[in-house]
């Protein structure tokens, strides 16, 4: 983005995806899977509270991850979108 800012480019930029595919190819899959094996010490499966991540509960369209694994998310798409906000206005999403 300093780049494009630097060559006066960033007017060509619709948006900025963050985190290609989150949760499941993230860079942070390790520290949401710690979380979630910490709370959740029921779970047989090492990858489990990832895949948990996917799943519905009882037909509602919620993730299945437990407090300190949504706060965790909140905190580092909330960091994440304050931080680039600052540098420009664009847009800017995580899918």
């Amino acid at each position: 983005m300093d780049i494009l800012k630097e060559k006066d480019l960033l007017g060509h930029v619709v948006y900025v995806d963050f985190d290609q595919e989150f949760p499941f190819f993230s860079p942070f899959q390790y520290e949401i899977n710690k979380l979630g094996l910490i709370k959740e010490k029921n779970s047989t499966s090492s990858s489990g509270a990832m895949e948990d991540a996917g799943k519905s509960r009882s037909g509602y369209n919620e993730f299945a991850w437990n407090p300190d694994q949504m706060e965790f998310v909140r905190d580092l798409m909330s960091s994440t979108l304050n931080h680039f906000q600052e540098i420009s206005r664009l847009r800017f999403t995580f899918p």
